[in-house]
């Protein structure tokens, strides 16, 4: 894990705020775990391997005009990092605003991002943290 987990996760909403998807692939582990804590009709999502990862980051922008993801909250432990984000934004083909609160747990392998659960409800990201998860 890179000295400071928490920069390096700043790091890699950076790259993902300028759509700079080469720079994201440079942060990522060719073997990332990306997951869907909460899930969708119970059933949680994973998606396994950067370039996997990444077609599903780069459609997940298609649906948007813009999306900025702002960290409020952030801490390291155990060689896991928490951040709680605000993320703002406005979905493709609209003229509302959305603005909503996220947060993910990750773990970082040679300074790449190996592992990260991704939470719509922050709660219960920072209890899963607590608890050792992630």
């Amino acid at each position: 894990m890179s000295p400071d987990g928490v920069a390096q996760m700043k790091a890699v909403y950076d790259a993902f705020n300028r759509r700079n998807f080469d720079d994201l692939a440079s942060l990522l582990d060719p073997e990332v775990v990306f997951i869907e804590a909460e899930g969708r009709e119970g059933r949680t999502r994973e998606r396994q391997g950067r370039d996997r990862l990444l077609e599903y980051l780069s459609s997940w922008w298609d649906a948007w005009e813009s999306v900025d993801w702002e960290v409020y909250d952030a801490r390291e432990e155990a060689g896991r990092v928490l951040t709680l984000c605000t993320v703002r934004g406005r979905p493709r083909g609209t003229d509302t605003d959305v603005v909503r609160r996220m947060g993910h747990i990750t773990r970082f392998r040679e300074g790449k991002m190996l592992h990260s659960r991704s939470y719509v409800n922050v709660d219960q990201a920072a209890q899963d943290f607590d608890a050792g998860l992630g």
